[in-house]
């Protein structure tokens, strides 16, 4: 029997084992080998499906051998190890225990309180399956149905005293939060104050469940709740709360959509200090855990893999904790961790303000370290550009050292020298390793010692003097003597300690190609740290030892020679030399440079020489040019025999190094002497530039671009190989500097090919990948015009290429995902902290970058048109012609759009533009009169057509109005003769009356305007005609025009004021008017009080900010259209001097509320109910044995709630109905029900309706003509049939008892059920009805009928 059980499969064998008893009571053997096998099911690694196994192998035993079941199933839950199980797997687990949930709660209660129970209760609550949660709510749900008041006390501190329904408002809780919508959940938001009864265990599970929800506003909610108000009644923090805090909400905390809240910009500040607050809480109520507390707090976030917007905000918490220096070196080294490990690929800025709190914190709350880790720490922090020399972050580290070191300053200066003496001794390490460690000891000792810089200056020579003393007496120090140096090896490490020096003393680079960016601006650093360096360099004489040093490396094959040589040249470049003598060593590098027969390795060193000195003396460039211009470039290989794939990329390296510097001397002499290189020697360097680009690819794009620009002749063909590269890089940190290169080559080749250069930059332009791009060019046109580089033959500007790229520049603003705005949020915070953060200093943000490109095109939009008058009229045409063609590009040719789409908010950027050329036209001399008249009927015909948003409608008003009082004003001044413009709006005013009557109150708001403020030229009879043109209008039956009627009339009337015979004559008439303006009417009277009706002034308010800032807002656009004051400084084109307001001081809309006439979002509110919604959940008749075994549906150990019920549906053909009265019988508990055909299943209108309900619920097919036969079978065994249908002899359903055995026919849904079926059944029913319709859908007679069932039955 033994080895059977080893053969066959549980289920098999167990039905082999029970059948042969055969009613006899089974052997001591058999109960031994069924033991066997439950064991053997435990330890099968597919056990699941072996749960109903040992269900049935537990129920035989227990009525056998009660001694094993009691057994077994304490160790189940107490000690699952010794079953073979993992007591981490709580799926299996709770699978199985709700599966001998009959045996636990009738027969082992006090197994139910155990605390071994409830653990597993609580590890399955918070659970990632839902379905291992569902179990463990059927466990809690069978547990408050049947309680006993009996409690293990290992238990009682984890379940406590509460009363069956405390337990129930929790399980109601939890069951809510299993449910995906979120007005569900909303409900029992105020029944989480109530949670303060529990113990902390079960109250950190709700929260968990918050967390961990798929929708996340209610991850939000379950968040504030959590950190605003809860207060947990847990005597000690270790245990539930450490836990809960360093996993479940940190992990909560590490989702970006957090941080962000519609209409809030600062809620990710709000999170950080609802956390701070929260961690503060616990330091005070756990003072005597305040050490735990923060280190755990620590390691918990050096733990995650954090996005880098959570990241930010979480680390800026730790700066604000209150609390004592506590931080030990365990929480540094995590710290380190965390920046080493899980910063390296993030977003720059964010990365950079992340390490600069991480450094605060440590600085502040700094408790010991020892000096190892401290130069590990101050070194990755410096490298990473978070710690200078001479930035804000070192004094706050001064501090620190300070308080290590005390007064003994002296002692860190000699813990240097033993440091550095001990590196001097491991000479031959490589040169990157060496310096680095050199840098790691140099680092404390710096920013130790650099608040004074003659102290420092006096330390660092005495530094210098005992390191190198005996090198200065002999030739080889003690050390380079005992390992058989020779003289480059001897005295590399004081070159490398030079050098070190250098990169420590020198303030860090900002990433090359991204100007576009916002930068803070350094104070200018004393380059006195500098000149230490020069001096000590000089005075001891370093120069000939630099010299006899690149001599041996040059003597050698070895490519690391090349690397080490940076070493040298570098500090060459800062070596004070003679001119003669830098004449000399230039010479004889040359002559190493071209010498063909000399080592790759020393031509490639010998060009870094010259490059070195080079850059000290520029004007020694002509012993280059006569020396060695015949003979560049020079054509250079290294050694690609090596099999080692490591060295062939070295040597690659090395390769491409030794062109980009070639590339380098070659810039260095055209600066220098340009007329030297004549039309043939620049198309020769030209073709080499090409086929390195071809050669090298974007190893060598950006200098091969940059000497390219410099040649200054047609590179079309290198531009067209700059396209190639440019796709290459698209992801790579280079393209950036790439691109700035090409766009200048570009430019300075438009004199050249015109037409091709054009066309690439508007290929540019409509590059959509990344806003940079869009950045960057309208950073070089704006540089480019600024210089009057963008005339070309005859001064002719290329109006046809440059207006499409400017109109995508004033309505430039790409549709960011929600992550992308949260972190371009965040910048701007980090970017507003201004030099207090050091990366701001090295790292640009790009909130500001859309912002940016509008402005700089709008002013080189209203540039363009005040320098050209004569051709204003082609490029305004051109322009609203580009924004057309964007506008069909954004639409896709969808006419209708809605507020603050894309299309509105293009248009809304496009009129703003609109406004600006309309003053600038109307106030220009030199412009063409009958264009003025064409580009008011363009504004006044866009108002005509009515299909504007708010906002773009506000502003075509604006810029008709000022397009009006600007040619008045100028016509005024230079005594000229009126074009007219204000008496073409009555044609308008009637021709919207006729055609489109929703356009009247533009129209008349305009009038109302240059009432206002325009210099009329026969001002009385234009105001009288505007007043008898409105009065009509006052009384439409329309009540938005009634009311701007009405409104515009009142302003009209004020301007009358000096003229009194109009007042007069129309006295009678405003008194009428004024009774109706303030009616109480809601609709009219928040059109009344608008802004722009009550308090706009399109005079007053002619300024950048109410343009930009203010008149957006009011506007209900978001906060992408709010142009800040600062980018505003960037509009500084003449074009506008004199005609708008510079916004200086406060404007009268800045307090005005927005407008009414747009939809604005509402703030959430919790609702008090003790009515809860919820969607029921059917413990009762869960089948917890066969939840995941589908065979077991459907099985006789799987019962319905009314097994004697059958629903014969086989005549009903359409599936919406089939559907839909299976998912009725299957609530309802039917035993079964009948379909016509299998293939139903299937169909998307049957699975549409049923939501899964044909898996629960037992079918069977039976075809319309086997339905007689069907029929007559269920007769004769016993069952009840009844008829659903309108007949003579039909019953009233509710004067029908049903029997308990029936069997319900349904019809079809025109004919009903068939005469010779009718003639069959034993009943037949009907419905009682009221109105006219003769009968009801057949789904919804089945449904009424079922129901009637169930309730005669309940």
């Amino acid at each position: 029997m033994e080895g059977e059980v080893e053969r066959m499969d549980g289920a098999v064998e167990l039905e082999l084992m029970i059948n042969s008893i055969e009613g006899n009571i089974p052997t001591q053997g058999l109960i031994d080998n069924l033991e066997a096998l439950a064991f053997k099911c435990l330890k099968d690694e597919s056990r699941q499906k072996h749960v109903t196994t040992i269900k049935r192998i537990l129920q035989f035993l227990d009525i056998h051998s009660q001694t094993f079941c009691a057994t077994f199933l304490e160790s189940l839950l107490h000690t699952p190890e010794t079953l073979g199980l993992n007591g981490s797997d709580p799926i299996f687990l709770l699978h199985l225990v709700c599966a001998l949930s009959e045996q636990l709660f009738q027969e082992n209660f006090e197994i139910i309180n155990s605390a071994g129970f409830w653990k597993l209760i609580q590890i399955g609550l918070t659970h990632q399956c839902s379905l291992t949660r569902k179990r463990a709510l059927f466990l809690m749900k069978r547990y408050t149905d049947t309680k006993s008041p009996t409690v293990n006390s290992h238990a009682q501190g984890i379940l406590g005293d509460m009363e069956t329904k405390d337990w129930e408002e929790y399980f109601l809780i939890l069951e809510t939060l299993e449910e995906k919508q979120v007005h569900i959940v909303q409900q029992v938001m105020n029944k989480l104050p109530g949670l303060v009864r529990f113990h902390a265990s079960w109250v950190f599970i709700v929260y968990c469940r918050f967390f961990t929800h798929q929708h996340i506003t209610v991850v939000k909610w379950g968040l504030e709740n959590f950190l605003f108000t809860f207060n947990t009644q847990a005597e000690n923090y270790a245990g539930d709360i450490q836990s809960f805090l360093t996993t479940d909400l940190l992990q909560c905390l590490n989702d970006s959509k957090l941080y962000t809240k519609e209409g809030d910009v600062h809620y990710g500040q709000t999170i950080r200090d609802l956390v701070t607050g929260y961690i503060n809480q616990l330091v005070i109520k756990y003072k005597t855990e305040e050490e735990l507390i923060i280190g755990s707090f620590v390691q918990g976030i050096s733990k995650v893999s954090w996005g880098p917007l959570p990241l930010y905000w979480i680390s800026s918490v730790l700066p604000q904790i209150q609390c004592g220096n506590i931080l030990t070196e365990t929480s540094v080294l995590s710290l380190l961790d965390l920046v080493e490990l899980h910063m390296v690929y993030q977003e720059p800025l964010l990365r950079g303000a992340a390490q600069h709190n991480l450094l605060s914190f440590v600085c502040q709350k700094l408790e010991s370290i020892s000096k190892p880790v401290l130069e590990t720490f101050l070194f990755t922090f410096w490298r990473n550009k978070i710690i200078t020399v001479d930035a804000f972050s070192r004094n706050a580290f001064q501090i620190v050292l300070f308080n290590m070191y005390g007064e003994d300053a002296n002692r860190i200066v000699e813990e240097t020298l033993a440091e550095l003496r001990n590196l001097k001794d491991s000479v031959l390490t490589p040169v990157h390793l060496l310096m680095k460690s050199v840098q790691k000891t140099l680092l404390p000792f710096l920013i130790m010692f650099s608040g004074s810089p003659s102290d420092l200056f006096t330390t660092i020579g005495m530094l210098y003097q005992s390191l190198f003393s005996n090198a200065l007496i002999t030739n080889r120090p003690y050390a380079a003597e005992r390992v058989n140096l020779n003289l480059e090896e001897a005295s590399r490490f004081r070159i490398v300690f030079f050098k070190s020096l250098m990169e420590l003393l020198i303030a860090p680079e900002r990433r090359n190609g991204r100007d576009f960016l916002k930068y803070y601006e350094s104070k200018p650093s004393s380059n006195h740290l500098s000149e230490m360096v020069s001096y000590l360099l000089q005075k001891n004489d370093n120069l000939e030892s630099i010299l006899t040093s690149l001599g041996i490396l040059k003597l050698s094959q070895d490519l690391e020679n090349i690397g080490i040589a940076d070493v040298y040249c570098d500090v060459l470049s800062i070596v004070p030399i003679d001119q003669s003598k830098a004449e000399d060593i230039l010479e004889q590098n040359l002559k190493e440079l071209i010498n063909s027969k000399a080592s790759s390795v020393a031509r490639a060193i010998s060009l870094k020489v010259c490059l070195a000195i080079l850059n000290s003396f520029t004007n020694l460039t002509t012993i280059v040019i006569r020396s060695v211009l015949t003979s560049i470039p020079i054509q250079l290989t290294f050694d690609h025999s090596v099999s080692n794939r490591e060295s062939q990329k070295i040597s690659g390296e090395y390769m491409y190094e030794f062109t980009n510097n070639q590339m380098e001397l070659i810039k260095l002499c055209i600066v220098s002497n340009p007329s030297v290189f004549t039309q043939e020697i620049r198309e020769s360097i030209m073709n080499y530039l090409e086929q390195t680009l071809e050669s090298c690819g974007s190893k060598c794009a950006e200098p091969a671009i940059d000497l390219a620009n410099l040649l200054d002749i047609s590179a079309l063909s290198l531009i067209n190989q700059t396209e190639t590269v440019l796709l290459e890089l698209r992801k790579n940190d280079m393209f950036w500097p790439v691109l700035q290169t090409s766009l200048a080559l570009i430019f300075s080749n438009i004199k050249y090919n015109p037409v091709e250069m054009l066309r690439i930059l508007n290929t540019t332009a409509r590059d959509s990948s990344a806003p940079g791009v869009m950045g960057s060019l309208i950073l070089m046109l704006d540089k480019q015009f600024q210089k009057g580089l963008l005339y070309v033959d005859d001064h002719h500007l290329m109006y046809e290429g440059v207006i499409p790229i400017l109109a995508r520049g004033v309505v430039f603003g790409p549709t960011f995902r929600r992550d992308q705005m949260i972190v371009t949020d965040t910048n701007r915070i980090i970017s507003e902290e201004g030099s207090l953060l050091s990366v701001n200093l090295v790292e640009g943000s790009d909130h500001e970058l859309c912002q940016t490109v509008r402005i700089k095109s709008i002013n080189i939009l209203l540039s363009l048109i005040h320098q050209n008058s004569t051709s204003a009229k082609s490029i305004i045409l051109d322009f609203l012609k580009s924004t057309a063609d964007l506008q069909l590009e954004v639409s896709k040719g969808r006419i209708r759009h809605f507020e603050n789409s894309e299309v509105h908010k293009l248009r809304n950027r496009m009129m703003q533009a609109l406004l600006l050329v309309s003053s600038v036209v109307g106030a220009h001399p030199l412009i063409d009169e009958t264009f003025k008249v064409e580009l008011l009927n363009i504004l006044l015909e866009q108002l005509l057509e009515h299909t504007e948003q708010t906002s773009v409608r506000y502003l075509t008003e604006w810029s008709a109005v000022t397009l009006i009082k600007s040619s008045l004003d100028l016509s005024s001044r230079s005594n000229r003769i009126p074009s007219g413009l204000e008496n073409s709006l009555w044609d308008w005013l009637e021709k919207a009356s006729s055609l489109r009557i929703g356009a009247v109150p533009s129209f008349i708001s305009v009038i109302c305007g240059v009432c206002q403020h325009a210099r009329l030229p026969d001002r009385p009879s234009y105001l009288e005609k505007a007043l008898v043109e409105i009065s009509p209008w006052s009384m439409a039956q329309q009540f938005g025009i009634r009311v701007v009627a009405q409104l515009s009339f009142r302003k009209i009337w004020d301007c009358c004021s000096e003229f009194p015979e109009i007042l007069q004559k129309y006295h009678v008439l405003n008194q009428c008017l004024s009774r109706s303006l303030y009616a109480s009417d809601k609709s009219t009277k928040n059109l009344a009080e608008d802004f722009y009706l009550a308090r706009f002034d399109p005079v007053e308010h002619f300024t950048l900010q109410d343009i930009f800032l203010h008149f957006p807002n009011l506007c209900g656009l978001g906060d992408e259209e709010k142009i800040s004051r600062n980018v505003l400084t960037l509009m500084k084109t003449d074009a506008i001097q004199g005609l708008v307001g510079s916004g200086d001081e406060s404007s009268t809309l800045e307090n005005c509320s927005p407008t009414k006439l747009v939809p604005r979002e509402t703030s959430v509110i919790h609702p008090s109910a003790d009515n809860i919604q919820r969607k029921i959940t059917p413990w009762k008749s869960m089948s917890v044995e066969a939840d995941s075994d589908e065979s077991q549906r459907f099985s006789k150990t799987k019962s319905r709630e009314y097994p004697d019920l059958i629903v014969i549906a086989s005549l009903i053909d359409r599936m919406p109905n089939l559907g839909g009265l299976c998912r009725t019988c299957e609530i309802f508990g039917v035993g079964t029900m009948t379909i016509p055909s299998s293939a139903a299943l299937k169909d998307k209108d049957f699975t549409g309706i049923s939501v899964t309900a044909e898996q629960w619920i037992p079918l069977e097919e039976v075809s319309e003509p086997n339905l007689p036969e069907y029929l007559i079978t269920l007769k004769k065994e016993g069952w009840t049939l009844v008829a659903i249908e309108q007949a003579s002899r039909s019953v009233p359903l509710n004067r029908f008892k049903f029997p308990q055995k029936c069997a319900i026919l349904l019809g079809k849904e025109r004919e009903g059920v068939p005469v010779e079926l009718l003639n069959l059944v034993d009943y037949c029913l009907e419905v009682p009805q009221h109105g006219l319709i003769r009968s009801f859908n057949v789904h919804v007679t089945g449904a009424i009928v079922l129901w009637e069932y169930v309730r005669q039955h309940l």
